[in-house]
């Protein structure tokens, strides 16, 4: 209730700030390829929703989603972990032309990563075989920063491509961890 209580107040904001300084809305659908401290790589997918004001600066709330598992087995025991990310963050990112149609951007975001870890073992004891399930949810402080190339097809719609480097605070789930994220969407403004 309060993330939806959150992003109304932050969607009015936004609206009544775009109206006095000419804003463009806009929407950012990309598929994110994330990489945390420790696993392998993992596809997943993000959605943006800003607006670009001044022509040159843009504020987005972005909510981004993957998964990470790993499997383990000794002589004992088995089993499977995945953890899963969502970060939510409040991003501003400087828009600079290189070409008529091609733009670069820096930005930097903050917010945090809600995460969530599940694991089930199977093991063998004395007493015979045995399973154990586990699951731990808890957010994260989270900030980072980004860079991004983008090419205007028409005034409406833009192709981008975009690194983000996120550090994420400990958190009962996982350590204080670093992840990076590359995303390839569009940028369909209205």
């Amino acid at each position: 209730m309060n993330k939806a209580k959150l992003l109304a107040a932050s969607l009015c904001l936004a609206a009544t700030a775009s109206s006095s300084f000419g804003a463009r809305f806009y929407a950012q659908p990309s598929i994110a390829i994330a990489e945390v401290d420790g696993f392998d790589a993992t596809v997943g997918g993000s959605l943006a929703a800003g607006f670009i004001f001044a022509d040159k600066h843009a504020l987005e709330i972005d909510f981004s989603q993957f998964s990470v598992d790993d499997n383990y087995s000794d002589s004992f025991s088995s089993g499977e972990l995945q953890y899963d990310f969502k970060p939510v963050l409040l991003s501003y990112r400087y828009e600079f032309p290189i070409t008529a149609k091609l733009y670069g951007s820096i930005g930097a975001s903050i917010g945090a990563t809600f995460q969530e870890i599940s694991s089930r073992q199977t093991f063998t004891s004395i007493f015979g075989p045995g399973t154990w399930n586990y699951e731990r949810k808890d957010e994260a402080f989270t900030a980072g920063f980004s860079a991004g190339i983008g090419y205007r097809f028409t005034d409406h719609v833009a192709a981008f491509l975009s690194a983000k480097t996120l550090r994420a605070s400990k958190s009962d789930v996982l350590s204080e961890n670093t992840y990076s994220i590359l995303q390839l969407g569009l940028n369909c403004r209205f």
